[in-house]
């Protein structure tokens, strides 16, 4: 089956280069190509386009408003800006409703990576109507007293990048989305970057402030509430402590201070999926059925048995779209199920595996250990292991998480 790709620029000369540059994938891609904004949104009216890839600075509607219509009136649409347009209030007008930013020039092949990374994350999610629902999805909650921290902050009279990353950090949407903006192609950075903190720092104090004050990047309104059987605040408890014994886990590895690191963002992502379907009101019954948490084994069966998926696939399918790193996305997607990852032996997927399921069973150690893929852990010979995980489980599990300091 063909991808149906809608491209737009201004610039008749861009798209005459853009077809002749994909001319190679034409039966692969249905592609349309459009000058104008409400071409656009005529096209997309008449034909079943999965991705629009539009430039930025155009007359009339720009790539911000334009976007900004698509996730209005074709919320289904992964939402790709292509542009070479530096100006700061364009980019931050577009940032909500925009999935992944690229940069003039673009080559074939990244621009066929990155359209074709959306579709096999929907192979990942394989349920095409939880992708399109997803897709629509442009805020999710944040810990509402993490969010006042950080509102008081910013408008203090003396504001410190520092703290504002140490809030932010603390936050699993807050989280996601400063690394979904600092990795975009705008920024021009040569690595990924994977750290909260430092992505603040690249971010800048007066494009925090903006993102947070003018754009509302972000929600303290706590919307999980009204829904039977899940707690924000629990989630993010559950979170933060996977994301520390991930990380210690991780820490007793020799050459792996980085991916340590990295396993406690993992950890403080991996439940995303969760805050994704309590914005989707079909499927709050999908808690209401499991009296042992949201962390459960019965949990994940429901899930599976009612969605063909589970909030893992979920959540790793919104970190995919907005841009996060591969891995971070592979570590998510595949927490619970790790035998299932075709992609080699992953010490972050190990140690995010073990330290949901250890810390997913009440910290009860032998049945966190019933928990496990056994599968998983005798192919990549660690149960040798499994004292000293169980050890620093219940160190973890006595650790106080407090999100008012």
């Amino acid at each position: 089956m063909k991808k149906h790709v809608l491209f737009v620029d201004d610039e008749p000369l861009v798209l005459q280069g853009l077809k002749r540059m994909l001319w190679s994938l034409r039966d692969e891609w249905e592609m349309f190509f459009v000058e104008d904004g409400q071409s656009a949104l005529n096209i997309l009216q008449q034909h079943p386009i999965e991705v629009i890839i539009s430039d930025m600075l155009m007359p009339g509607m720009d790539g911000a408003e334009l976007m900004k219509q698509v996730w209005q009136r074709f919320p289904h649409v992964i939402r790709i800006m292509l542009s070479g347009d530096s100006n700061q209030n364009r980019i931050l007008r577009s940032v909500v409703p925009t999935h992944q930013f690229l940069l003039k020039p673009c080559d074939a092949e990244t621009l066929k990576h990155t359209v074709d990374r959306a579709y096999q994350l929907q192979k990942i999610l394989k349920n095409d109507d939880i992708a399109k629902i997803v897709n629509g999805i442009v805020r999710l909650p944040s810990v509402p007293t993490l969010y006042t921290r950080l509102l008081r902050e910013i408008q203090s009279d003396d504001p410190s990048i520092e703290v504002i990353g140490e809030i932010i950090a603390r936050d699993l949407t807050m989280s996601a989305r400063i690394l979904q903006l600092v990795n975009s192609a705008f920024f021009s950075l040569p690595n990924r970057i994977k750290n909260v903190r430092q992505a603040v720092r690249l971010l800048g104090l007066n494009n925090i402030q903006a993102l947070v004050l003018y754009v509302n990047l972000f929600s303290g309104e706590d919307k999980i509430k009204v829904v039977k059987g899940l707690s924000l605040k629990e989630i993010w408890n559950h979170s933060m402590k996977v994301g520390t014994l991930a990380r210690e886990i991780l820490s007793l590895e020799p050459h792996t201070a980085e991916q340590a690191g990295d396993a406690f963002f993992m950890g403080l992502l991996h439940d995303i999926g969760l805050l994704i379907l309590a914005q989707i009101p079909q499927y709050h019954s999908i808690f209401q059925t499991s009296e042992k948490g949201f962390e459960s084994q019965e949990q994940l069966v429901k899930e599976y048995e009612m969605l063909r998926t589970s909030h893992a696939e979920v959540g790793a399918y919104l970190l995919g779209i907005w841009g996060l790193p591969e891995n971070f996305v592979e570590t998510v997607a595949f927490h619970h199920r790790p035998s299932q990852f075709e992609g080699g032996q992953n010490r972050a997927l190990t140690a995010l595996h073990v330290a949901e399921s250890l810390l997913g069973s009440g910290c009860d150690g032998l049945e966190g250990i019933k928990r496990l893929d056994n599968t998983y852990i005798e192919t990549i010979d660690l149960q040798e292991k499994l004292p000293e995980w169980s050890r620093l489980c219940l160190e973890t599990c006595k650790m106080e998480v407090n999100n008012e300091q």
